[in-house]
């Protein structure tokens, strides 16, 4: 047993949409904490995410890489075949409120932001130098 047993996971809330890294690589929603800006997306806990923006992805590094280019709407392609949307304006004026609902913390020393959306604990893995700023 080791301390890195226990680390936090690494997510990314994007429209209320947590994904998550499987242990065995790839990317999945693992949640959706339900808001205005995803109604109807709430049946897609678990889904694995095949491609961001029409880059295949196997990693959060992946969503990463195509969240630094800052696009106005990120394409998520799942596996089961649909397609979700999120219109970043909206991601922004959404992404406190929904935070602050479902009680997401955001203390962890290691937060950084990632262009318009949060990601924990990037102490895992290697976007750590991207920001807003």
């Amino acid at each position: 047993w080791s301390k890195r047993d226990y680390a936090s996971p690494t997510y990314l809330i994007l429209g209320g949409l947590v994904l998550t890294e499987h242990n065995f690589g790839g990317v999945v929603i693992s949640q959706v904490l339900e808001d205005q800006i995803n109604v109807g997306y709430t049946h897609l806990q678990n889904a694995e995410v095949t491609r961001v923006n029409e880059v295949a992805v196997e990693s959060m590094g992946h969503v990463c890489e195509v969240l630094a280019a800052k696009p106005r709407f990120v394409r998520l392609e799942l596996e089961c075949g649909e397609i979700v949307v999120v219109d970043m304006s909206w991601h922004i004026r959404r992404h406190k409120k929904i935070l602050k609902q479902h009680i997401v913390m955001m203390h962890n020393p290691c937060t950084i932001h990632v262009p318009s959306a949060f990601l924990l604990n990037p102490c895992t893995i290697r976007c750590c130098d991207l920001s807003l700023g």
